[in-house]
């Protein structure tokens, strides 16, 4: 059914983020290291800096957000695709008279499928990254995703949880209408040579 497009889209997104969490780490200090004379110590320095004063453990903060941000995200993300795509498809074909048996026609419907799906992961998703990135500016700051998401929301206003949105817009919804096209196409093609060939 349609439910493994969830799980599975939840699944990998989670383990695909989750991998470079350290990665994440040393760009987010990197963001928020004061730069002395014109010089910034750079993502060597960071490690070490973190590692000596903090612990190597300090190089997974902000893994819980990410690995359960990434997967509501990943998870409405690809479910919600699907159900956008079936559903676009009679409308622009009646509506607008696509012709969606063309590369244009199936291009179009492959984007506004892909945006219109992770614009619903990615409000989702900022309250994850804005607990991310508080914890590893702040490793203090609190313990958890939610008591992290609940202490901001409390302190600033639930409104701030979703400050990043405009960003993480900007970010996804290119990437994902490129992704989801070029995915659609390849797999389309490579189906077609695999069975043409015998």
């Amino acid at each position: 059914g349609i439910w493994r497009f969830f799980l599975s889209g939840g699944i990998c997104a989670a383990f695909s983020h989750a991998v470079v969490v350290p990665l994440d780490v040393i760009k987010t200090r990197l963001q928020f290291e004061p730069v002395t004379d014109g010089n910034s110590i750079g993502a060597v320095g960071i490690v070490k800096r973190i590692v000596k004063e903090e612990g190597a453990g300090m190089l997974l903060k902000g893994f819980g957000p990410t690995l359960t941000g990434y997967f509501v995200q990943g998870s409405l993300k690809y479910g919600f695709y699907d159900i956008f795509k079936r559903f676009l498809r009679p409308l622009l074909e009646s509506s607008y008279h696509l012709d969606l048996d063309t590369i244009q026609g199936k291009l179009i419907l492959f984007a506004m499928a892909g945006i219109m799906a992770d614009s619903i992961g990615s409000v989702a998703l900022s309250p994850f990254e804005a607990a991310r990135i508080r914890l590893v500016a702040n490793p203090t700051f609190a313990k958890g995703v939610i008591s992290t998401m609940s202490k901001i929301s409390d302190e600033e206003g639930v409104q701030v949880l979703f400050n990043g949105l405009p960003s993480i817009l900007c970010r996804q919804l290119p990437f994902t209408s490129v992704q989801l096209s070029s995915f659609e196409i390849v797999t389309t093609v490579v189906y077609c040579r695999m069975f043409d060939s015998g």
